[in-house]
């Protein structure tokens, strides 16, 4: 038996936050404990842009899914904590 791809798991909503917050963790590289709902990866974390680019373009890859694109001009908007980012996933996912 094949196993599922990533969009055929069945993610629990546990499971999504635990996996945003090690991807957020490692593009830090700081311990996945010092990553919660409410840290903001650009104030709390240090991120620059291109580092929110990685994340988000890993969170694509890990839920196998097209998160928006916020570019000049479109309704789009950057998450602003890993809790965004989560709930931002389970809209993708439909949980």
């Amino acid at each position: 038996m094949k196993n599922p791809t990533t969009s055929q798991m069945h993610w629990t909503k546990v499971q999504i936050e635990q996996k945003v917050r090690e991807l957020t963790a490692a593009e830090a590289h700081v311990p996945v404990e010092k990553v919660q709902s409410e840290t903001r990866p650009i104030e709390d974390l240090n991120f620059d842009s291109l580092m929110e680019i990685e994340l988000v373009m890993k969170l694509e890859d890990a839920f196998d899914i097209n998160l928006p694109d916020p570019q000049p001009g479109s309704d789009a908007k950057m998450p602003k904590s890993v809790g965004e980012f989560v709930e931002v996933v389970q809209a993708k996912l439909l949980i």
